[in-house]
C-alpha cells in the first residue's frame, strides 16, 4: 500500500447523511476480487444517467473536482453492508481521506485496513470544512487538520497510525516480524512440550 503522510487538495462535498455502501459500489459490481478498477463504479447510479452519462450536478463529476483527494461526507458515512469494495472504490478513484461526523463501524475499519484515511471531525469543525473552499491538509504524523486558519486535531488508533504512515497492511506489519518470531521461537524452543505426550495414559 502507498504510505499516508501529509495529503493537500481541495475537497469534494458530499454531504448527504447515512450514505451507504450499497449506493457507494452497487451489489453487480461486486463480482471481483481485486482492489483495482472499482472506481469507475463508484456511486455509479447516482453519478451516471441511464445513458451512461455523467450527470453534471453530482459531487464527484465535475472536472474541476478531478485529482482532488479529500473528500468531506455527512453523517454516518458508510453505513449498511460490509464490502470491502466501498474503500476500494474510494481509493480507486484517487481519494486518499473521507472526513465526517460519523462513519459506519465495519467501512470505517475497512478503510484504515486499506489506506483510506478516515477521520471522525465534531459537528462544529464538520460544518466549517463543509463550507471551506480552499486547500485542506491533513497532517497523519501530527493528526491535524488544517483548512485557513482553522486547525482540527483527530483521534486514530495509534496502530492503524503506524500502518498507514508506513503504507502496511495488517498482514504486511506481521510479515515485517518473521525475523523476531524465528528468533523468539529459537529462544524458547527447549520450553515446547510436544502434544503427542498431552493426555496420553
Amino acid at each position: 500500500m502507498t504510505p499516508v503522510t501529509v495529503v493537500r487538495s481541495q475537497s469534494i462535498k458530499l454531504l448527504d447523511e447515512d450514505l451507504d455502501t450499497d449506493q457507494m459500489v452497487p451489489a453487480r459490481f461486486l463480482r471481483t476480487s481485486a482492489a483495482t478498477g472499482l472506481g469507475s463504479c463508484l456511486f455509479y447510479d447516482r453519478r451516471f444517467g441511464l445513458d451512461g452519462e455523467r450527470l453534471a450536478g453530482f459531487p464527484l463529476n465535475p472536472p474541476i473536482y478531478q485529482g482532488e483527494r479529500i473528500l468531506i461526507g455527512g453523517a454516518n458515512f458508510g453505513c449498511g453492508s460490509s464490502r470491502e469494495h466501498a474503500p476500494w472504490a474510494f481509493k480507486d478513484f484517487g481519494l486518499d481521506v473521507i472526513i465526517a461526523p460519523s462513519f459506519g463501524e465495519i467501512f470505517y475499519h475497512n478503510c484504515l485496513k486499506n489506506a483510506l484515511l478516515a477521520i471522525a471531525v465534531d459537528p462544529e469543525s464538520h460544518h466549517f470544512l463543509s463550507l471551506w473552499a480552499g486547500l485542506v491538509t491533513v497532517d497523519l504524523e501530527q493528526q491535524m487538520i488544517q483548512a485557513g486558519g482553522v486547525q482540527v486535531s483527530f483521534a486514530i488508533d495509534p496502530f492503524m497510525r503506524f500502518c498507514l504512515m508506513r503504507g502496511l497492511s495488517q498482514l504486511g506489519y506481521v510479515t515485517e516480524q518473521e525475523p523476531l518470531i524465528a528468533l523468539f521461537e529459537q529462544k524458547n524452543a527447549q520450553r515446547i512440550v510436544p502434544l503427542s505426550g498431552v493426555g496420553s495414559t
